[in-house]
């Protein structure tokens, strides 16, 4: 009898282990992957940054919030957010482009600043090419924005499953009923309604995408469609706004640092 009261407690204490094994494994694997999501949108936050800066580079070059929404509505690219027509940081740094003309070289200087926003934008929806650090020879690629968003739609769905497949008043109820003596002083004790309370403090919380911060950025468009659209806007404000652009241009060519593109506000003095 002895033998068999042995066996008998070997077989408990393996489902016991399996049972935790198979509800705490499941728990692990889904704070795994939720923190696989939130190094992943912490790197999409950082070329969302940047590209908020330089639009706001860009706003400062094509004179203010008008000429932005111009410029956005040709391209067919409205920002996520309507503060960002009016944000200007008047300083970013660039190669100086060159022209015969002024007007030539207002475009090319408002066409340095997009181009910077527009590969952001391209990195933020295609992520880019970065090298291996485990397998010299082997390219990967840094998250996108798509990407992302399907992978937190994909762990949602995993943590329902999870919740509704391991339900911990369950778990728990199995590993009493391996213990008919302690199911039996539980019961006589009324210990058996608090295990219900757990299936709600214990249920896995989905992500809330929103909390990843992560911006609807809009996909830049192809290059020599972008290039027609920058260069006619252009065209419209050294015509029509003509300080507007020889304000870029002073600021630009009489900059201490040629690569440094400086835009002087309303209320701020001029470059020395």
């Amino acid at each position: 009898m002895g033998r068999m009261d042995d066996w008998a407690e070997g077989l408990r204490i393996e489902a016991l282990q399996q049972a935790a094994d198979t509800f705490f494994g499941a728990r692990r694997a889904v704070d795994q992957d939720r923190s696989v999501l939130l190094a992943w949108a912490q790197e999409l936050r950082r070329v969302s940054q940047k590209a908020a800066t330089w639009t706001a580079a860009l706003n400062c070059v094509l004179g203010g919030e008008d000429n932005s929404r111009m410029l956005f509505h040709a391209l067919g690219i409205p920002l996520p957010d309507e503060s960002m027509y009016r944000i200007q940081a008047c300083m970013v740094q660039f190669p100086r482009p060159r022209s015969l003309t002024r007007q030539g070289l207002y475009c090319k200087i408002v066409w340095s600043v997009y181009e910077h926003l527009a590969d952001l934008l391209y990195e933020y929806h295609h992520g880019r090419p970065v090298r291996d650090p485990k397998f010299p020879g082997q390219v990967l690629h840094t998250p996108s924005y798509g990407q992302v968003m399907k992978f937190c739609a994909q762990l949602n769905q995993r943590i329902h499953d999870t919740n509704a497949c391991h339900i911990p008043s369950e778990t728990l109820g199995f590993a009493r009923r391996l213990d008919p003596t302690t199911q039996d002083q539980a019961s006589l004790l009324g210990g058996q309604a608090e295990l219900c309370s757990f299936d709600t403090s214990l249920a896995l919380p989905p992500v809330d995408p929103k909390s990843l911060g992560l911006m609807p950025w809009p996909e830049p468009p192809a290059t020599e469609e972008a290039r027609k659209k920058v260069r006619e806007v252009c065209s419209h404000i050294f015509q029509h706004q003509r300080q507007v652009a020889e304000e870029v241009l002073r600021s630009t060519l009489h900059a201490h640092d040629k690569q440094l593109c400086i835009v002087e506000g309303p209320d701020q003095p001029p470059a020395a």
